[in-house]
């Protein structure tokens, strides 16, 4: 829980400002088309740590993560809910840095609120093309028009560093409609995000910012929507006009900083990111406000390098990768850092979401160093992980590095099969009596830190040889083997088999469960060691003649030629037609009905025969 600390900020000379950075994020829990809806609100704003109300646990005095923030402010840090309701912000510490011009803490909040209906309000409007919403008695089509809440978070003041809007008012908005979204987008950036003068190569970087409802692939263009945050000011320098005005793609979220002149300094930026719009989500947006430092030309800025799951790569600001985590597992990644100097590096970060932890090792201009998200239920979609190295003791601060992640609820395993020599279809295979079946069986989990067991979930089955480990860790496997005995021929015989993943708090312990089809060949044996036509045919009740007949074909040396483990006929197929019986079967073959439940083990002497049924039929010997 942290220390509480009160900040209280005395909104008084030039000295007063002490925000650095805010967003707002929503996600919709409960409530349907009619009555009330419940939403998680979610704020991060940063602020200078050197404030002198701010006293935490940390050893001087200062805030620590962990520690409680009640941003009382005088009243002005306020978040207004859009139906009447406002909050003051009592948060946890998330982030300290303690390296960098400007020392800052960042301070997550959750508020949990109820809104009276899922949008402010809903309107009619007639449309004339498309299936729309609403169809009248009439025949008339309509759609549903909908106006959101609005969520801002206000206060003041921006830091007094700034060369726009310093000791000034801020304000980040968004909207929440839950009959067109499930959440906002969730804009992670750093709080302060730096670039080089007049250095085209580091003048861009994306505002990180998925949508996490959308769909379980790699984060595309057109998803989200950027642009630049409409009712917030935004006094533009004297440079920043024009052609030299940065801009931001629409369709990508990349702003390009003007290298064209001379912008060293520290500025402020508000980004406005709208959901879905291709799913007409309507008035859905949510905004981001952060610092941008412009560093010097010629000043050395370290590497930054992410490492998905151990696999090391450079990293482009302007194309984020991404992840796949789990909840209730910790998910690994790999994060670097190299420099030209010999000065120890640092990792910068923004807010990471709930249970992660960071750690690294530095030395010699270069730094190593692995992340571990733990994320809890209820976070599952998309977000962002945002990052930058700075070295210690000198000014260069690297560009922002952004890791989209997509954060998944745990499942039970997905059990698959495999004997390619058998295998008919996904979790079907066709052997005769006598064959060997070794079918590797799987079970397989995403989550890599998991450890999947699977057994025999079938008792009894005659011919089953053993069920053996063949791997383990999250995609485990063992070897099921099986030998179908005679009596089985005509059979098809149901094995079953089950997974699950190993114990934790907030993973899933259902078992999963699959199970074969093991069809055995009909009208045809494997000859076992020792076996001759003669032996085989004294066992069916026929004359070897009769068996030969069966195999003339393959075996024209019937003494030389029957080999042992060959398959061999011992009988021919037979459709049964309408009106057939097991009896008059017999009958018209010249054997037994004794015979036929012999060489067929799917039928039963009182059972039911179907038009189109394959029977396996001989002849009695004369």
């Amino acid at each position: 829980s942290g220390l509480l600390a009160c900040l209280v900020l005395l909104v008084v000379g030039a000295d007063a400002g002490s925000f650095l950075s805010g967003s707002l994020r929503w996600r919709y829990l409960e409530g349907g088309a009619t009555g009330p809806v419940k939403v998680r609100v979610e704020t991060v704003t940063y602020w200078s740590r050197d404030f002198s109300p701010f006293v935490g646990s940390a050893p001087d005095g200062k805030l620590a993560v962990g520690d409680t923030v009640k941003l009382s402010a005088q009243n002005t840090v306020v978040l207004d809910f859009g139906d009447g309701e406002t909050t003051f912000i009592t948060g946890t510490v998330v982030d300290v840095r303690t390296t960098g011009a400007v020392d800052w803490v960042g301070v997550h909040s959750v508020h949990l609120k109820e809104y009276a209906s899922r949008a402010r309000s809903e309107s009619l409007r007639e449309i004339f093309e498309g299936e729309g919403d609403v169809r009248d008695s009439n025949g008339k089509t309509f759609t549903i028009d909908y106006l959101p809440w609005t969520l801002s978070l206000t206060g003041c003041c921006r830091y007094s560093d700034q060369q726009n809007d310093p000791d000034v008012k801020f304000m980040v908005q968004a909207t929440v409609n839950t009959a067109k979204a499930r959440g906002s987008p969730d804009p992670r950036t750093l709080p302060e995000v730096h670039l080089v003068s007049l250095t085209p190569a580091k003048s861009s970087f994306t505002v990180a910012s998925p949508l996490p409802s959308q769909s379980p692939a790699a984060p595309v263009p057109g998803v989200v929507r950027w642009s630049w945050c409409p009712n917030v000011v935004w006094t533009a320098p004297t440079w920043g006009s024009g052609a030299y005005a940065p801009t931001i793609d629409s369709m990508t979220g990349i702003v390009t900083w003007p290298s064209g002149v001379d912008t060293q300094g520290t500025y402020h930026l508000c980004v406005h990111i709208t959901a879905n719009p291709l799913d007409q989500a309507q008035g859905v947006f949510t905004q981001t406000d952060f610092r941008v430092i412009v560093q010097p030309l010629g000043t050395e800025v370290p590497t930054l390098i992410l490492a998905p799951h151990g696999t090391p790569g450079a990293f482009s600001m302007l194309s984020p990768f991404w992840i796949s985590a789990h909840v209730g597992f910790a998910n690994s990644f790999g994060i670097g850092g190299s420099s030209n100097g010999t000065s120890p590096l640092s990792i910068v970060t923004g807010f990471r979401g709930l249970g992660s932890t960071l750690s690294y090792q530095s030395a010699n201009g270069t730094l190593s160093a692995t992340l571990s998200a733990s994320p809890p239920a209820g976070y599952e979609g998309w977000a962002a992980l945002c990052f930058a190295v700075e070295a210690v003791g000198s000014p260069g601060v690297s560009g922002m590095g952004c890791i989209n992640m997509n954060i998944t609820q745990d499942a039970a395993p997905v059990i698959t099969a495999s004997a390619p020599q058998f295998q008919v279809s996904q979790l079907g295979f066709r052997l005769r009596e006598g064959q060997r079946l070794e079918a590797l069986i799987n079970g397989f989990k995403p989550a890599e830190e998991d450890n999947v067991t699977v057994y025999l979930n079938t008792s009894g089955l005659e011919g089953a040889g053993g069920f053996t480990p063949v791997t383990v860790g999250n995609n485990a496997s063992s070897l099921f083997v099986y030998v179908p005995p005679r009596g089985d021929s005509g059979r098809t015989n149901s094995v079953c088999f089950a997974a699950r993943g190993a114990a934790g708090p907030l993973r899933v312990q259902e078992e999963a469960v699959s199970c074969l089809a093991v069809e055995v060949e009909r009208c045809v044996w494997t000859v076992r060691e020792g076996e001759s036509l003669l032996s085989i045919a004294h066992a069916l009740g026929i004359s070897w003649l009769q068996l030969w007949n069966f195999n003339k074909r393959t075996l024209r040396r019937p003494d030389r030629d029957l080999m042992t483990g060959d398959g061999i006929a011992v009988g021919q197929p037979y459709e049964v037609q309408r009106g057939d019986s097991l009896y008059n079967i017999a009958e018209r073959f010249s054997t037994t009905v004794q015979r036929l439940l012999a060489l067929n083990a799917d039928l039963s002497e009182g059972g039911d025969l179907q038009v189109g049924q394959r029977v396996c039929v001989t002849f009695d010997s004369c």
